[in-house]
């Protein structure tokens, strides 16, 4: 259990990696070295060990995004180029050795828009049979599932088995349930919630309160989100699975 002073230090650490402002990261690296190398055992709310050079990974996953609308393009070009530079450090440092793609965003699970990992038998709120008897694909009914519990892995390899990532769940309704679409929004809905705090960031700097248990959920669910998404429109099927089957 850390004390009160090291839990705010660390707490200003946070700001500043999710911020991606180096120079003040490398000032308590320099000052408060004792702080600095705790920062891959900082507390989450629950009591969870989070490492917090992991907050760039998920910057990195936001900030090199190509969609950005045109007037945005320069704001969010400056973020990914400060991004670059954090990722930098904490390489040659030796203190972070995953990639957006391979992080394991469902240890998490429960801090974002995400369904428990274990989960296999219920896809979106149903028995998995009960979509299987209207007719969906078994394998479809899966991807759903492992892409809702964000399990990366199984969601590549059901894509290159063929499995659709645009199968409507619920045609009666007047909005499509696909796994594509409930990703794509929930994106959408998330970067509602991160970009504005990186605006304000940039006219207030450190002078706002700041609710870093929200913080820490929106942006870890806005870069797992973004990465499935990009799994999810750019995996293809394996050509001789596809012929195979």
């Amino acid at each position: 259990m850390i004390n009160e002073v090291l839990r705010e230090d660390l707490n200003k650490l946070f700001l500043y990696i999710f911020f991606n402002d180096l120079p003040q990261i490398k000032k308590v690296k320099s000052n408060k070295p004792n702080v600095f190398y705790q920062s891959n055992s900082y507390p989450l709310h629950d009591g969870k060990i989070f490492n917090l050079a992991n907050l760039t990974l998920f910057n990195y996953a936001i900030w090199r995004t190509k969609d950005w609308k045109e007037d945005f393009i320069p704001f969010a070009k400056k973020r990914e180029v400060e991004t670059k530079k954090v990722l930098e450090f904490w390489h040659s440092e030796n203190l972070l050795n995953e990639t957006p793609s391979t992080f394991n965003y469902n240890e998490y699970w429960n801090y974002f828009y995400s369904e428990d990992p274990e989960e296999k038998d219920f896809t979106n709120g149903e028995p998995n049979d009960f979509f299987v008897n209207k007719g969906i694909k078994e394998i479809d009914v899966m991807l759903y599932n492992r892409a809702e519990c964000f399990d990366f892995k199984a969601v590549r390899n059901l894509m290159k088995r063929g499995a659709n990532p645009n199968v409507d769940f619920y045609e009666e309704d007047y909005q499509q349930d696909t796994i594509m679409n409930r990703i794509s929004i929930e994106s959408a809905n998330l970067s509602t919630q991160v970009i504005p705090l990186f605006i304000s960031f940039e006219k207030l700097k450190y002078n706002q309160n700041f609710k870093l248990k929200f913080m820490f959920s929106d942006l870890i669910g806005y870069a797992a989100h973004e990465e499935m998404y990009k799994i999810l429109k750019t995996t293809q099927p394996d050509k001789w699975m596809m012929e195979n089957m």
